[in-house]
């Protein structure tokens, strides 16, 4: 289960943040001051801190400060809950090395989306697939893979990866009976990984499975359409990767 701690001294705010959280699934550990919080964390490290600016013996800034310096407790994704929004406020914060900010009052879709993308990045920035195997040879289709998966982590097998499509420095990874899932990985880089038998670019960011493949059907100017099983839309390989297909199918 993913812990959140809060460091909040109105206790109210408190009580009802702790309440939220936990209803949504969260552990929740909360404090109201910067140094019971602190002395907590050298004991036990949360998912993520929530922390207001204006406490009683120590502001915000001054426990990031401190958790900032330190090489385990800063890995720690910060969010700032304040009714402070003026922009050197927000400066400072993010200067000292804030993830982001909430304020008050606050909106539940928002404290809990801000949650979550933070808890994402944190993990992409812990994990990078290429770094969690440490056989550097292509893999097989039996072969298993870690992955990131909402707040957990889960093993893929290769050949149950239906297609990958880039969006920059990372690779959305479809699976059989699976959501999407995100990982830091470039394409060309899965290329070079990936069992060159069943799997193939179509694509300046594509890669598809051939053994998904239902059919395949000429389109515009010599592309072709490919659908894959349970899809409801094909995709589109272009003249580039064409010859490509042609070689891979050929009798």
């Amino acid at each position: 289960m993913t812990k959140i701690l809060v460091i909040e001294d109105d206790k109210s705010v408190k009580e009802n943040l702790s309440k939220i959280l936990t209803v949504h699934g969260y552990d929740v550990r909360a404090f109201e001051s910067g140094t019971d919080a602190l002395d907590h964390l050298k004991e036990a490290l949360p998912d993520i801190i929530i922390c207001d600016i204006m406490l009683p013996d120590m502001d915000g800034y001054q426990i990031l400060e401190t958790i900032s310096a330190d090489p385990i407790m800063n890995k720690v994704p910060f969010i700032f809950l304040t009714a402070k929004v003026e922009m050197t406020d927000l400066r400072k914060g993010m200067n000292l090395g804030a993830d982001d900010y909430i304020t008050k009052p606050f909106h539940i879709k928002d404290l809990l989306d801000a949650i979550q993308v933070r808890l994402s990045k944190s993990r992409l920035k812990a994990v990078d697939v290429g770094s969690l195997n440490d056989e550097p040879q292509r893999y097989n289709e039996n072969q298993r893979i870690f992955l990131p998966d909402g707040s957990d982590m889960k093993f893929v097998t290769v050949g149950d990866i239906k297609f990958i499509t880039a969006d920059g420095p990372y690779s959305y990874i479809n699976t059989t009976g699976e959501k999407n899932i995100l990982v830091r990985k470039l394409l060309k880089d899965w290329e070079s990984i990936l069992p060159l038998d069943i799997f193939l670019r179509i694509h300046k960011s594509t890669i598809i499975n051939l053994k998904w493949i239902v059919k395949i059907e000429k389109w515009f100017n010599n592309s072709y359409r490919i659908f894959l099983k349970d899809l409801p839309e094909p995709f589109i390989i272009s003249r580039r990767f064409a010859k490509k297909l042609r070689e891979t199918f050929k009798p």
